[in-house]
């Protein structure tokens, strides 16, 4: 299987993308730890914020922009019996709005947090620790 074929099976996955938006975060994690470099936990968010994005265009990169412009310009009033493809479409497009209005900028503004805000709390508890050694000599 090509790299393309693996990575677009693996965007058209929201769970897989959430899971892997979470093991980024605890590889960094323990990256910023090991190497005591706070920063880590910053580019994990910018990694959330760029998942989040390719979970939005769901739809497109499911399809291609061109089936997907010209499906955005049909009105179906559909069949009265569905048909196993018609089902398969209607889960399909269920994800993608999900992916599209929920999880996808959900995912995006974590990561925008976790990369504003990701190094602080680490470099608070430091100073808190070094706080506590010093006052209260523990």
């Amino acid at each position: 299987m090509r790299f393309e074929e693996t990575l677009h099976k693996f965007m058209m996955n929201p769970q897989a993308v959430i899971s892997a938006a979470f093991t980024l975060l605890g590889v960094h994690v323990l990256i910023g730890f090991s190497s005591n470099d706070y920063t880590h936990v910053d580019r994990c968010g910018a990694l959330w914020v760029i998942l989040g994005g390719m979970l939005v265009l769901r739809p497109i990169l499911r399809v291609g922009y061109d089936e997907w412009y010209r499906r955005s310009k049909i009105i179906d009033a559909g069949t009265f019996t569905m048909t196993a493809k018609d089902l398969e479409e209607e889960r399909q497009r269920e994800i993608d709005a999900r992916c599209v209005q929920m999880i996808g900028p959900s995912l995006g503004m974590m990561g925008t947090l976790l990369w504003a805000y990701g190094s602080v709390m680490w470099k608070a508890s430091d100073q808190l620790r070094e706080y506590v050694v010093q006052h209260f000599h523990v």
